[in-house]
């Protein structure tokens, strides 16, 4: 999921493919729409190449809420046939993350060309965690002590469990050795990182959201005194 800052430009990436070849199209038009479907901006473009940027001003990207949705429609004509694409994305205030995409590839043991930056999506972890632990997360991940770096840390862990699933594909490639070829995705226990992940998260969120485990309270059982019979 794209992301911008509310009230800023945003600048979006367009590109013109037909059956997963680029192509530069004869004429090529847009419109964006807020979040109840309204058109709010509208416009052409230069259609002068396979790919092209797209600023959206400030103005159209107001924030109502924690978050919202924009969505731009791309139409263009290429060999005399209508085409559209829709490019989504969202606006956020200000998130204050220290976390980086590297540190989610990190957890997962995979590089950049398996993971690239643009398919983590940090931003959403946030506030997954937000909404699901409110006020308690809103504080730690501010927190100038370990409760800001466990916040920071959680959502690194909630984001590399957003794509855990994919991992099979992603690290079904052949390891070249000298004499030998290692298929690398059966030598991982996917299922036991999810559970490895999912552990390290609840640590992580203990700190981050001050939740301290209670002594489990010990009851001594004693033979009560009858009433009756003394």
């Amino acid at each position: 999921m794209l992301w911008f800052l509310a009230d800023q430009d945003a600048t979006l990436t367009v590109d013109y493919v037909v059956d997963g070849e680029f192509v530069i199209p004869a004429t090529a038009t847009f419109t964006l729409r807020n979040a109840a479907g309204a058109v709010i901006h509208s416009g052409s473009l230069p259609a002068a190449a396979t790919s092209e940027q797209l600023t959206i001003p400030a103005a159209y990207n107001g924030l109502t809420g924690q978050t919202e949705g924009r969505f731009l429609e791309i139409q263009f004509l290429s060999a005399g046939r209508h085409y559209a694409r829709r490019l989504p994305y969202r606006l956020t205030n200000f998130v204050p993350l220290t976390v980086t995409p590297e540190e989610v590839r990190s957890l997962l043991g995979l590089d950049a060309s398996e993971l690239r930056d643009e398919e983590i999506d940090l931003i959403g972890a946030y506030y997954k965690r937000l909404w699901t632990d409110g006020d308690t997360f809103a504080t730690g991940i501010t927190a100038g002590d370990q409760r800001g770096q466990a916040a920071n840390d959680a959502v690194a862990l909630t984001a590399a469990l957003e794509v855990a699933g994919s991992l099979p594909m992603r690290t079904r490639i052949l390891v070249r050795a000298e004499d030998s070829q290692v298929q690398r995705s059966a030598n991982i226990d996917f299922d036991a990182l999810r559970r490895d992940l999912t552990s390290r998260l609840e640590d992580t969120l203990r700190i981050s959201n001050q939740l301290v485990e209670e002594d489990q309270t010990v009851f001594i059982l004693t033979q009560p005194t009858d009433v009756i019979t003394g």
